[in-house]
């Protein structure tokens, strides 16, 4: 259907990236392996400039990994490269620092799939430069904020993880109402294997999160208890998990959200 779309649709379309996206990403979630490798290797040049180039790219590669013929796999997974590249390297393209960010991670991914763990770790270093810059500009402790997941990630993807955590203690005292700094400081003590630290933000998370949000951190703290051998506080999180799912709104349930929680939590009762 989406190819349908795109073959009616003139050349200049202004949705043609995002359905791009929608299309290949629909192959993939089918496991069509080789029709969704050939999409990438044609259409990865007509992704625009934006954050669909990207997305685009992270699909393709998720193709690429599943391909037996493993020299055209290498090549495209280097023209994906070269594409994001081209378009973070672009000024002028209507990028945000989370798209740029993003954009970096997904080429760093797609690097070290191809056995490129010292260049993935230069576009980590620049993605890690380009979110301290902005963590640093941001006008206000919310704003610096939103850039909290990718710092996270990327610090510990670098091995320096214990360098952010200053900077989200911070964020804890100066934010005491928002649930974010909290749950990014858990998850960072959590890869940092400092799992009581990890469970005490994460509960302080929990208690201030809503909606969908709590049972994600509750999911978290399952986690957390699970490395801190913790069975009866594992098997509690997993029920809380739960709990917090049907208690939304049906307009905000994911069925399969819920089914995956009820599995994990049985093969805890079993």
């Amino acid at each position: 259907a989406y190819g349908a779309a795109l073959a009616k649709a003139p050349a200049n379309w202004p949705r043609r990236p995002e359905v791009l996206v929608m299309q290949i990403a629909a192959l993939a979630e089918a496991e069509a392996w080789p029709p969704c490798a050939k999409l990438a290797a044609k259409a990865v040049d007509a992704t625009g400039t934006a954050g669909s180039a990207a997305d685009f790219c992270y699909w393709g590669d998720k193709c690429a990994g599943h391909l037996t013929d493993k020299a055209f796999a290498k090549d495209l997974r280097r023209r994906l490269v070269a594409r994001i590249e081209k378009v973070v390297g672009d000024p002028r393209a209507p990028l945000s620092i989370d798209d740029r960010s993003e954009a970096l991670r997904i080429e760093r991914e797609i690097l070290l799939a191809m056995g490129e763990a010292d260049a993935a770790r230069k576009v980590a270093e620049r993605q890690k430069t380009l979110l301290d810059l902005a963590a640093k500009r941001a006008e206000t402790p919310a704003q610096a904020m939103t850039y909290n997941n990718h710092r996270v990630d990327v610090y510990l993807f670098l091995g320096q993880g214990k360098a952010l955590v200053p900077a989200l203690r911070a964020q804890v005292a100066k934010l005491p109402g928002a649930y974010d700094p909290a749950y990014r400081l858990a998850q960072l003590y959590a890869g940092l294997d400092e799992n009581d630290a990890a469970l005490a933000m994460g509960k302080r998370a929990l208690g201030l999160a809503y909606g969908p949000r709590q049972a994600g951190i509750a999911r978290f703290i399952a986690g957390v208890q699970h490395d801190r051998g913790d069975a009866a506080g594992e098997l509690a999180a997993r029920k809380e998990v739960v709990k917090l799912l049907l208690a939304l709104p049906e307009s905000q349930r994911d069925p399969e959200d819920l089914t995956k929680a009820r599995a994990a939590l049985a093969a805890l009762t079993r």
